[in-house]
């Protein structure tokens, strides 16, 4: 095997899946909205309504408002239906709280695209006869713990900040969305294919 380890390099390549497979989940985990969802049904008295928070937006079935600072535009949003936007208007998120979890969570993203790349590199580059003399190996496994430990303090922030605000201090019938499971996922898989790729010693 010309000097390669064999163990070392299968290991490297599950790390690299494993980390392509944690930035995909937390690109998904971000682009969508359900990172907690409530019931409105006993608030309104109509038919379901169920209200989908994510980190930029918030949505019912068929349609979504931006998130801009406090303002939320809930009686465009719902026109006709001023008790909705009233009660909306009054529950909205945390703001401070929602901004620190969207800047976690998008540093945490960047850091993973760095991981990956680095890692990919280690395994492509030899392939194609190219050094790997400066892509060393403690890049991704640092890149990977920064993906970690920024994610982690996303979904922290969410689920202590906004999450919990809108079940204790509103009573809402609020469970925790796919999305924020996803990112909190992805995080862990990030980690470990940092760990994963740095055992790879070929380069």
């Amino acid at each position: 095997m010309n000097g390669v380890n064999l163990p070392d390099a299968i290991l490297g390549k599950c790390g690299v899946a494993v980390l392509g497979v944690g930035t995909i989940l937390h690109v998904v985990g971000l682009a969508t909205v359900e990172w907690t969802v409530f019931n409105a049904d006993s608030v309104f008295k109509t038919d379901s309504v169920e209200i989908k928070y994510g980190l930029w937006k918030i949505c019912t079935s068929d349609k979504c408002v931006g998130i801009i600072g406090n303002n939320f535009e809930f009686r465009d949003y719902f026109e006709d239906f001023d008790d909705r936007a009233t009660f909306l208007q009054n529950r909205s998120p945390d703001v401070s709280a929602l901004k620190a979890s969207e800047a976690c969570a998008i540093l945490g993203m960047l850091a993973s695209f760095v991981a990956t790349a680095v890692a990919a590199g280690r395994i492509a580059m030899p392939m194609l006869g190219m050094s790997t003399k400066y892509l060393f190996p403690f890049i991704p496994l640092a890149a990977s713990m920064t993906s970690f430990v920024f994610i982690l303090v996303a979904v922290i922030v969410w689920a202590l900040r906004v999450h919990t605000r809108l079940v204790c201090t509103y009573g809402l019938d609020t469970s925790i969305g796919y999305s924020f499971i996803l990112c909190l996922v992805a995080g862990i898989l990030i980690n470990i294919g940092g760990v994963l790729g740095v055992l790879d010693k070929k380069a």
